[in-house]
């Protein structure tokens, strides 16, 4: 009967230490948490000249000017070979804010024929639908 007195008080022994260190686990997990907080304000680095020519212009169309869902939905002319990865880097750069989604497409060229008589074509090019989750303004103003 002893020996299970024993045993019994080392178990309880125990016990107190396993909430402790469920103790020390939680905080950890709490200082992480505020750490990754920390990491998402973190600034955003300078643009560099790849960014600029991997982002080309923005394409205004009636379409792709109208909300969504009241998303911040923007399209951009892109480069050719630019995929989505280095356009998201390259929009967040470029514009400060966090790209939420890239949507990419390529439209192909098109051969038209002007006032009938004279043929052209229209180039292809590579269109990418950036969503972010804030506004920016493809107008600025000069000051």
């Amino acid at each position: 009967m002893a020996e299970e007195k024993k045993v019994a008080e080392v178990k309880e022994e125990k016990k107190p230490a396993k909430k402790a260190a469920t103790k020390k686990v939680a905080e950890k997990k709490e200082a992480k948490k505020t750490v990754k907080a920390d990491t998402t304000k973190k600034d955003i680095a300078k643009p560099t000249a790849k960014d600029f020519k991997v982002i080309k212009a923005p394409y205004i169309t009636e379409k792709s000017l109208t909300p969504i869902d009241g998303k911040n939905t923007y399209t951009f002319k892109v480069c050719a070979c630019a995929n989505k990865s280095e356009i998201k880097h390259a929009f967040e750069r470029i514009y400060k804010v966090h790209v939420l989604n890239v949507n990419v497409v390529n439209v192909r060229a098109k051969d038209t024929t002007r006032g009938g008589r004279y043929q052209g074509k229209i180039g292809g090019f590579k269109k990418a639908i950036i969503t972010c989750d804030s506004q920016i303004s493809l107008y600025e103003e000069e000051k």
